[in-house]
């Protein structure tokens, strides 16, 4: 359980640190936010299904981290996509 808090801080951080780089295509303060803190639990979530145990705080910030980037990439690259 302590574990995912820690996600949750990590998300909201690297969600933070994204809205400050990333200033034209950002969901704005709360969507970063948002968008980030999901990505970290959920790779928290696939590295401990996919037996990627990394122990300690250490394993849960590169897990957050790796998460709460992917899905912040993927989100932003959908929405560059030109509209018709």
């Amino acid at each position: 359980m302590l574990e995912y808090v820690g996600l949750v801080l990590i998300g909201a951080l690297v969600g933070l640190v994204v809205g400050l780089v990333v200033k034209e295509k950002s969901l704005g303060h709360v969507g970063n936010l948002a968008v980030a803190t999901i990505g970290s639990v959920a790779g928290g979530f696939l590295f401990g299904l996919l037996s990627l145990q990394l122990r300690g705080p250490i394993g849960t910030l590169l897990a957050g981290v790796f998460g709460a980037v992917a899905v912040m990439a993927m989100v932003i690259w959908i929405k560059s996509w030109p509209t018709p």
